[in-house]
């Protein structure tokens, strides 16, 4: 067999094999989009989960006494409160909406205990979900919005 001829078979098997591949990927590509499995829908019961935080720590006769929020938070109530509020006149993510069907949504003590929770004890973000009734992603949302507004805020002030 002579080299032009054995030049021009690999070529034509190269074209082939690429073609092949190309062919493959793109069906792959088709087809996984076709295959995404929606999330189930969990009820959080995300009113619970605010009334637990509100009984425990800010009603006018809490469950538990403020030397326990400053164990558990590692901050008194008084700057947990003064956070609150500056978070919600500085990032309108931070106030209480409402969903689609007119439910309440996370109220602003939750978005914070959640972060306060993940950064004073170092749990991850699904491990929040039994206590404040927030979801993995969404508290992972809170704690990425959260560390960008105490920064806008308070980072002149208090990092250096």
């Amino acid at each position: 067999m002579d080299l032009v001829k054995l030049e021009e078979l690999m070529s034509d098997d190269i074209e082939i094999i690429v073609q092949q591949f190309l062919e493959l990927h793109s069906d792959e590509a088709i087809s996984s989009s076709r295959q995404k499995v929606k999330c189930k829908y969990i009820e959080r019961s995300r009113e619970d989960g605010d009334n637990r935080i509100w009984n425990n720590y800010f009603a006018p006769n809490p469950v538990f006494p403020e030397h326990f929020f400053r164990r558990r938070f590692r901050m008194s109530i008084r700057l947990f409160n003064r956070i609150v509020e500056r978070l919600k006149e500085h990032n309108k993510w931070f106030s209480q909406r409402f969903d689609a069907i007119g439910r309440k949504g996370f109220s602003l003590q939750q978005k914070c205990t959640s972060v306060i929770r993940q950064l004073a004890y170092g749990v991850a973000a699904d491990e929040i979900d039994e206590y404040v009734r927030i979801g993995e992603s969404t508290a992972i949302l809170c704690l990425q919005k959260f560390c960008s507004s105490i920064i806008e805020i308070f980072g002149e002030e208090c990092l250096r």
